[in-house]
């Protein structure tokens, strides 16, 4: 079974979410991969090109792939033990994911999806897009890429400048219309998708072994 983690973002204003988020979170993890030969991809079409160059840069590899819009050739998903889908916008990332062929059903157990904020949003069943200027003022709902995880996810849980109250009730009552579940997340807290279905925590060491 292909293996999701889903992640709620960092603020961008706070230096201590800053530390903890996904790139810096999982760094111990990268190197690691890169000892033992492996492919890893950070895919950050859901920003413009070149926002993450300096956070990524200790990275950079023949093992590591930065995708954005100027990545060329065809993009091989499973060739990458570890992809990192990172956050942005949820509609861009999409978008690019599409043009990219990218398909969750040529990936397996062998590889590690990591998505965060807009990442978690687009490994949902459906995602949602707040076309308004304030959280749940007009919002849109759209087919994510993984319908078999039955959930749409909330990111920023704990931060009102992108979640309400009237954005989490019109989640909750599209779920409900479709029988999904709702994973609100808050920034820099992480669940993994387990065989059963269920939202869990985890070890990150033991994904790699």
């Amino acid at each position: 079974m292909l293996r999701i983690i889903y992640r709620g973002g960092y603020n961008k204003y706070n230096e201590e979410s800053i530390k903890k988020s996904v790139v810096f979170d999982y760094k111990d993890i990268v190197k690691n991969l890169i000892k033992k030969d492996l492919k890893i991809a950070f895919v950050t079409l859901a920003k413009p090109d070149g926002y993450y160059e300096e956070m990524l840069s200790p990275f950079v590899s023949k093992h590591v792939d930065v995708i954005d819009s100027t990545f060329k050739g065809k993009i091989l998903w499973p060739r990458y033990s570890l992809i990192f889908l990172l956050g942005g916008n949820q509609e861009m990332l999409k978008k690019g994911l599409v043009e990219g062929n990218f398909d969750v059903s040529e990936l397996s157990s062998k590889n590690v999806i990591v998505g965060d904020s807009a990442g978690a949003f687009v490994m949902g069943s459906y995602m949602y897009i707040n076309k308004g200027k304030y959280p749940g003022e007009n919002v849109i709902f759209e087919e994510g890429f993984y319908p078999n995880s039955n959930v749409i996810v909330i990111a920023h849980g704990n931060n009102q400048n992108y979640v309400s109250e009237k954005l989490v009730k019109k989640v909750e009552k599209f779920a409900q219309r479709k029988g999904i579940k709702v994973l609100k997340l808050n920034e820099n807290e992480e669940k993994l998708l387990n065989e059963e279905g269920k939202f869990v925590s985890f070890l990150k060491e033991k994904l790699f072994e």
